[in-house]
């Protein structure tokens, strides 16, 4: 059995407890043996809250848990616009990095983040948790049985309280400077590559009407994502997506194919995390007689269980792009399309993330410019 992963981690966001939990849960694979914060008091406030005292060290500066010999692993929960000074750092320091998403504010810093990482030969992975759940690769299986996918509609929305409106990082343009699009719409476009086999879009556009706060940060907003034809047709593929901090809590994944849909309202956090569920709707026949008569349409309901949160399973399956074990590729579409190999599943989730990333700023760029497409 390979060793405890060590991890150290740089900031003490809301998200941190979420994952300093799922850490817990893995102890088998991995532990928390240092926080720091930008005071010693927050950090210490923080292991105390969390249970980790006895177990991790506070410490009053992010830089003192990279010089710490014993971490192995940093997780990075940080304002977006922090990732590229504090990647360099760890990857300068020798610590594999779980970075939260996006993973930059530009394309520029995303390219400077994965190549020092690259270079160290370090491992680095995006903190999209539903992208570990088994039942991705669950629901991979029910999406080639509908035919050549060719319609996604995913939609990732939460209301923002008046706090949150006016003080979360989210709303500030020099700390997440890409709003509900990077935070809620990561994992809409995230999903979208997903039903596509990970194929980029050779073009996005962003939606009109979009709405943006008093400092310029997209609050709500849409696009649509183009990508070519399947193999063997000739009918286009889309996406559209919607992100909003202003409306109702939403986690609806809509996948349609020429043999049915596949459905569920909880894509991104499950709504109990021992079970996930989806549903399949096949439909024979064509015309509002054949529906009306209820005899052509099936619903299955689908389910997996699990035996931990998908924050676990994403954690370790960090742990063993590290330790260099390729017995996960929960992420995959089809299995099949990746070889098993521990370089292969560790530069499989940089490119997951490196591609979502690429289509984020493709909207982003399109909003700037009037709602214009802009090609990949």
């Amino acid at each position: 059995m390979a060793p405890q992963l060590r991890i150290g981690v740089l900031g003490a966001a809301g998200i941190a407890r979420k994952n300093v939990r799922a850490i817990g849960i893995a102890s088998d694979a991995l532990c928390v043996v240092a926080v720091g914060s930008r005071s010693f008091d927050k950090a210490k406030s923080f292991i105390s809250n969390n249970g980790l005292e006895g177990k991790a060290r506070a410490y009053g500066s992010y830089q003192e848990v990279l010089d710490c010999s014993d971490v192995d692993a940093v997780y990075i929960p940080l304002p977006t616009s922090m990732h590229v000074e504090w990647v360099r750092k760890a990857a300068a320091a020798r610590k594999h990095v779980l970075l939260e998403k996006p993973i930059a504010m530009n394309a520029a810093d995303m390219e400077a983040i994965v190549s020092c990482m690259q270079q160290a030969r370090l491992v680095l992975m995006d903190g999209t948790m539903w992208s570990h759940n088994p039942r991705a690769r669950e629901m991979a299986k029910a999406l080639a049985d509908l035919g050549p996918c060719h319609d996604v509609k995913a939609v990732f929305t939460m209301r923002g309280h008046a706090e949150f409106m006016a003080h979360n990082i989210r709303t500030k343009p020099d700390l997440d400077g890409l709003g509900s699009l990077g935070d809620l719409g990561w994992y809409c476009v995230r999903a979208s590559l997903w039903a596509f086999d990970f194929e980029l879009p050779y073009e996005v556009v962003a939606h009109a009407g979009y709405v943006l706060n008093d400092n310029g940060v997209v609050m709500d907003g849409g696009a649509t994502l183009l990508f070519g034809p399947a193999k063997g047709t000739g009918q286009p593929r889309h996406a559209n997506i919607f992100h909003s901090f202003q409306q109702a809590m939403c986690q609806d994944l809509m996948v349609t194919g020429p043999k049915g849909t596949l459905r569920l309202d909880d894509f991104v956090i499950p709504h109990n995390e021992k079970q996930s569920a989806w549903t399949v709707t096949n439909v024979d026949g064509f015309g509002l007689t054949e529906l009306a008569d209820g005899t052509t349409v099936k619903m299955m309901p689908n389910k997996v269980d699990l035996t931990e949160p998908q924050e676990v399973l994403m954690w370790r399956d960090f742990a063993a792009c590290v330790h260099a074990d390729a017995a996960v590729q929960r992420v995959v579409r089809h299995p099949t399309l990746t070889n098993g190999s521990s370089d292969t599943t560790s530069a499989w989730w940089v490119k997951v993330a490196q591609d979502t990333q690429r289509v984020v700023h493709a909207i982003a760029e399109s909003m700037k410019q009037g709602c214009k497409p802009v090609r990949l």
